[in-house]
């Protein structure tokens, strides 16, 4: 018995904290591969199940008259985007746009020159615009600063004029039926009500949008 607690207190001796974490982020690492492995159909049917409602790829004249009435009432939102979610292509598809101010307008549409402003949905090794897409397709809401999202590394010096973005899912639920999101930027700082009247609003748009393109 002398010998067998002998042993265990050269053992404790040799483990420094940072073996010991070092350790417990293997064991952590194994188990979350091994559950992704194990839980892969459940996972894969929880984006892709057939139940789900069609992608959309535009929205309709009554969702785009519920965008221009939402940012009638939030001045503060100088420019909102639609996207709509290609998982099978790891694609974030910008559909409609709106602003409250024409030269960041004519900023952006200059940018596009053309093109669709198609993003990937996750970007390797930015951990930041990956956690915040985890939370739109499982149904959360978040505000975030602007330099935390996708267009942010595409468009950089827009920092200077977006300073947070807003984002919800549609539909504004948990569940297998995401397919796609709104972001609003705004340009100025919120009180704690106006971020929550934001926020409520951004989701009746994001109800209203999936009932007008679920057909």
């Amino acid at each position: 018995m002398d010998r067998i607690f002998s042993s265990i207190s050269r053992l404790l001796e040799k483990a420094t904290f940072y073996r010991v974490f070092s350790i417990g982020l293997l064991i952590l690492f194994a188990i979350s591969g091994y559950i992704g492995y194990k839980q892969a159909d459940i996972l894969g049917g929880f984006l892709f199940s057939k139940d789900s409602p069609p992608p959309f790829i535009s929205i309709p004249i009554e969702s785009e008259q519920a965008v221009a009435i939402f940012m009638r009432k939030h001045k503060e939102v100088i420019y909102l985007t639609v996207f709509t979610f290609k998982f099978q292509s790891n694609t974030r598809l910008p559909i409609y746009s709106s602003f409250n101010s024409d030269e960041l307008r004519k900023n952006i549409i200059d940018r596009l020159n053309g093109g669709d402003g198609a993003l990937p949905i996750f970007i390797k090794n930015d951990t930041s615009n990956n956690n915040q897409m985890i939370s739109i397709v499982t149904g959360e809401n978040s505000c975030d600063p602007f330099t935390a999202g996708g267009t942010a590394r595409v468009w950089p010096d827009l920092a200077s004029k977006l300073t947070m973005s807003c984002l919800v899912p549609v539909p504004p639920v948990f569940g297998n039926q995401i397919r796609g999101y709104i972001v609003a930027h705004v340009t100025q700082r919120l009180t704690t009500y106006e971020l929550e009247v934001l926020k409520l609003d951004l989701v009746l748009l994001a109800a209203s949008i999936h009932e007008h393109t679920k057909k």
